[in-house]
């Protein structure tokens, strides 16, 4: 059974979320108001309770999410790759070649190195 975040947890997630959001071009605006507010619903939270830890940790918000960003470069680009062939082709070929996708990807360790930042820091 997952661990229950912590209010210091949820809001940093709603953050990394929030601010993401801010850093892209206002055509997605829209996308994110209906991805954010099922957000906040789900970990309880308001945006104004985001928008205030936002003020006070900006600078760690934005190292998480630079870390994203750099962190996963090839899984950016695979994901790139699977979107676009999901709007392209028939879905059972879109199914076939997300296989060979998780397939190179594994190959590189890029994942494996990720997750086990992730795992290390869950265990804390």
């Amino acid at each position: 059974m997952a661990k229950t975040k912590t209010l210091e947890e949820r809001l940093f997630s709603a953050a990394v979320l929030r601010r993401s959001f801010e850093l892209q071009d206002k055509q997605y605006e829209s996308g994110f108001k209906f991805v954010y507010d099922g957000v906040l619903r789900d970990l309880d939270l308001t945006d104004e309770d985001v928008v205030a830890y936002l003020a006070a940790h900006l600078a760690e918000v934005d190292q998480a999410i630079d870390g994203i960003v750099a962190g996963g470069a090839q899984a950016i680009r695979a994901q790139k790759r699977l979107n676009r062939a999901y709007e392209e082709l028939p879905f059972a070929e879109a199914v076939a070649l997300s296989i060979g996708e998780f397939e190179r990807a594994y190959a590189t360790g890029e994942p494996q190195r990720l997750m086990r930042g992730y795992l290390e820091r869950s265990r804390k």
